[in-house]
């Protein structure tokens, strides 16, 4: 998410790089430290995109497959799947720029990262314990933390690996490669299997036993894809054509999103969907809007205390996410949020501000308290 915020010097400062082509690739050389802005405005994004998904979620499993309702949530819980996506990439970005140690970046990164994670990991057990009673419950959470608290374990795992990425990122021929093998193996084989699953089981298994005997583990995160994504993307100029053609197979990515959840949920009468990270789709859509931002959401022209509403805004998003699901529950349990008496192609993107604004406040609240703002959020 963004808890690089409170590790990276200034939220979002990075280098700046001369854009690189084939002719020059070897001017990469550092011109200035400098704030990535379009970055700020992802984040924002991404939050808000996270937010509006768990939101519609429960009604999405919860409603019938062939009402009004279910179509709806459908759609919002499938068409904004770039947001975590959007966040591995910035993560990325930042981290594979710099030349961090092992020992760095496991005693100052991820430490401060499983800090976060015990203490919010503590509250929401805790939580499960007071309401229901469930003590089992809530040693799990406690154990694995809340739903949404799996971002911080995967992103502590590449974090984890980064100065051996970083190593890797130094050769651009074989940076290439290694983009290519985990397109490969953690995205199209994993997607085409999945389609051989739909129409025969049999073949399905003799092709992922096969595959599955190579043991190519290094190249099956496909979270590892996003977070070195983010750093070639953010890196290297793209040049205008090929950008609009990302812009496109992102667009149909999106909408191939929810109409094949829709389709295949519709015909086999059981809730399936089509919007994990590993699904090509949602690869698409996730750089296509990466790449969208970094060409039109940086170095804007507007006014000073927008930008710094913006860069402030950017900074409370981390914390916006950790505490997004106790507002939303919150909000359900005291004011019935998720009833169906209101329209639901208004209600989900309503209630989603609301969720927004209310978590925003608590955090700047929260951010006021010096102990806790340096050690939790």
């Amino acid at each position: 998410m963004n808890e690089e915020n409170s590790s990276i010097k200034n939220n979002n400062e990075n280098i700046d790089f001369i854009n690189s082509n084939e002719k020059n690739k070897n001017n990469n050389s550092i011109l200035k430290h400098k704030r990535i802005e379009y970055f700020d405005w992802l984040r924002i994004l991404g939050c808000f995109s996270v937010i509006v998904i768990h939101v519609s979620a429960p009604k999405w499993y919860s409603s019938q497959i062939h009402s009004h309702e279910w179509k709806i949530f459908n759609f919002y819980h499938s068409i904004l799947r770039f947001g975590v996506p959007v966040f591995f990439m910035i993560s990325g970005a930042l981290f594979l720029e710099k030349d961090l140690s092992f020992g760095i970046m496991l005693n100052k990164y991820i430490k401060n990262l499983y800090i976060k994670l015990l203490f919010w990991s503590f509250l929401y057990s805790l939580r499960e314990k007071i309401l229901h009673k469930n003590f089992k419950k809530a040693f799990l959470i406690f154990l694995n933390g809340y739903f949404h608290l799996w971002f911080l374990f995967s992103i502590s795992g590449l974090y984890l690996i980064t100065p051996f990425l970083k190593q890797i990122t130094k050769n651009e021929k074989l940076f290439k490669i290694f983009c290519v093998l985990n397109i490969l193996f953690s995205i199209l084989f994993p997607n085409i299997l999945e389609i051989i699953s739909y129409k025969s089981k049999y073949y399905y298994n003799i092709l992922n036993g096969i595959i599955s005997k190579f043991e190519l583990n290094a190249f099956l995160n496909p979270n590892q894809i996003y977070y070195i994504f983010g750093f070639y993307l953010n890196r290297y100029n793209i040049n205008r054509l090929f950008r609009i053609m990302i812009y496109i197979l992102g667009i149909f990515g999106a909408i191939f999103t929810f109409q094949m959840s829709y389709y295949i949920s519709t015909r086999k009468n059981k809730k399936i969907h089509f919007n994990s990270g590993f699904y090509i789709n949602v690869f698409f859509a996730s750089i296509g809007v990466f790449i969208y931002f970094k060409y039109n959401f940086n170095n804007l022209k507007y006014k000073k205390n927008i930008k710094e509403f913006i860069q402030k805004l950017s900074s409370l998003t981390f914390g916006i996410y950790i505490i997004h699901p106790f507002v939303i529950e919150e909000l359900n349990i005291r004011f019935n949020l998720n009833n169906l008496s209101f329209e639901p192609l208004y209600r989900v993107p309503i209630n989603s501000l609301i969720t927004f604004l209310i978590s925003l406040i608590l955090v700047y609240i929260i951010k006021l308290i010096p102990f806790i703002n340096q050690y939790f959020l």
